[in-house]
C-alpha cells in the first residue's frame, strides 16, 4: 500500500489493519518526530513516543522498518525497542 499524503490516523489503520512485514516512511522529519498530516492537512508531529507504541502493538507481524527522513534517528531507536 503507497500513500502519497498520509494523515496519522491513516498510517496508524493501515499498519493495524493491512499487517505489512516492511514498513518504509519517506517524508519530512523534525528533531521531535516524523510529520504526518491531520484530519484537515496541516503539518503535525508523530513523536518517537508514539511511534513505539504503535509499532510496539504491531511486533508480531512488522518484521523491518525503513525510515527516510530527516531527524530520524530518536524515532528508529524508539521503533527498535519492539522491532
Amino acid at each position: 500500500m503507497i500513500f502519497q499524503h498520509i494523515r496519522l490516523r491513516d498510517f496508524s489503520k493501515a499498519l493495524l489493519d493491512y499487517e505489512p512485514h516492511i514498513v518504509h516512511f519517506i517524508g519530512h522529519g523534525k528533531k521531535d518526530g516524523l510529520v504526518v498530516e491531520d484530519e484537515l492537512g496541516m503539518a503535525v508531529r508523530f513523536s518517537a513516543k508514539a511511534l513505539s507504541e504503535l509499532f510496539k502493538l504491531c511486533s508480531t507481524h512488522v518484521g523491518c522498518v525503513v525510515l527516510s527522513a530527516c531527524y530520524s534517528a530518536p524515532q528508529a531507536v524508539a521503533i527498535n525497542k519492539h522491532i
